[in-house]
């Protein structure tokens, strides 16, 4: 009999491709000491960031970045959880709070990966990390700061920079600052400029203005700080003093902004008075501060210092017309969408109000070109550099000593 032929299935059988293997997702592990934190500058952009990564996590739990997984998780010390991430699992401790927590438990916490640290301040024993470094104003203008404050921001500059520690900062002009006055190699310096696009979400569903019956009756100026020195409200009081001295009736200012003493010492002494034409209203959420923004007349921004300065953005973005004091920072975010007085010049200042309200052609033209700058400014662009960063600081140091 016959036997039945068989071809030698190494002649038509198609071989199995061994499938390429995966990489293993890194970990990230965000410092989530903000989040038991009322929201400033500082917490508004570490608020930002972490949103826009919570967006682009998907059903595994995992963010991609160019082939590269990341397994994201928020560690966040005792207190009050103000608010969380909708995808971003956050994990608290019942232990220990505020920087005893970020020093003592965080570095453990974080070993098994990458520690993204969001306000400044990093585990000094951690060594797998990257931070983002805000401004260099304890150094710029150490008169503003608590003693203590500042002594202890210097002593974390300078172990950032004997690790040769990756940094991401707002602005060149913050990372030119942070070259000069605290040491740090301008290629560990990443600019990661803030988004200003959360302001649209938040004029939707923000309610209703926290501004005076009297103060949206007669129209308002608005500034948006702390009574911290370098903030330099008083200018903007004194202008304002001027200005209804010559036209009587006319808007009324807004001062938004509460007291640290944490980290400014005690406020300065106001040397002019507020008078009835100015309304103080204190700390406001974020919410309330952009629909302040929203209806005034324009923001005013007198500051002597700012490593960005977020309101400017966020004003642009709104479509509210910004007088500001001639900072780098209000030229890189754009010069040509606001009016610029020199720093303390109060009849500068002064005269620049008359201005916005009687140039309406002039405002106009000034608002179309803020909300094209601040077009540029997203949540998501500064995602892809604190991203961009993080992998770069897996790629130094591979795995923890």
């Amino acid at each position: 009999m016959n036997a039945k032929h068989r071809s030698p299935p190494h002649l038509y059988a198609v071989p199995r491709q061994a499938a390429a293997p995966r990489p293993t997702p890194l970990n990230l592990i965000i410092n989530g000491r903000f989040l038991t934190r009322r929201t400033t500058g500082v917490e508004r952009v570490a608020r930002g960031i972490v949103d826009a990564l919570d967006q682009r996590v998907d059903g595994n739990g995992l963010l991609h970045w160019n082939g590269m997984p990341l397994r994201v998780r928020i560690h966040a010390p005792k207190g009050e959880i103000l608010s969380s991430p909708a995808r971003i699992p956050v994990i608290q401790y019942q232990m220990l709070s505020g920087s005893l927590w970020e020093q003592l438990e965080l570095p453990l916490l974080g070993r098994d990966g990458v520690i993204l640290n969001l306000c400044n301040t990093a585990p000094l024993l951690a060594r797998r990390q990257a931070t983002y470094v805000h401004d260099a104003g304890v150094y710029a203008v150490s008169q503003s700061y608590d003693w203590r404050f500042r002594s202890w921001y210097k002593l974390l500059h300078r172990t950032y920079r004997l690790r040769n520690d990756v940094l991401l900062t707002n602005s060149v002009f913050s990372a030119r600052e942070l070259q000069k006055h605290a040491g740090f190699d301008r290629t560990d310096l990443h600019v990661a400029a803030p988004g200003a696009d959360h302001v649209h979400d938040m004029i939707r569903t923000t309610p209703a203005s926290c501004i005076p019956q009297r103060a949206l009756e007669r129209g308002y100026f608005i500034v948006v700080g702390s009574r911290a020195w370098h903030k330099n409200i008083d200018a903007a009081i004194e202008a304002h003093r001027r200005y209804i001295a010559s036209h009587p009736g006319g808007p009324m200012l807004v001062v938004i902004g509460g007291e640290r003493r944490d980290i400014f010492g005690a406020a300065p002494s106001a040397n002019v008075e507020d008078g009835e034409d100015i309304v103080r209203l204190g700390y406001l959420d974020d919410a309330q501060v952009i629909a302040g923004i929203s209806g005034a007349k324009a923001l005013i921004f007198p500051s002597r210092y700012e490593g960005f300065g977020l309101p400017l953005a966020e004003a642009m973005a709104l479509g509210c017309p910004v007088i500001s004091s001639d900072l780098p920072t209000a030229r890189e975010i754009g010069v040509d969408a606001c009016w610029i007085f020199p720093t303390s010049d109060v009849q500068a200042l002064c005269a620049l109000l008359s201005h916005v309200v009687e140039d309406k052609a002039g405002v106009a033209e000034k608002v179309k070109i803020g909300i094209e700058r601040a077009r540029n400014l997203t949540w998501q662009r500064c995602a892809d550099v604190v991203l961009e960063t993080i992998v770069h600081e897996a790629s130094r140091h591979p795995t923890t000593p």
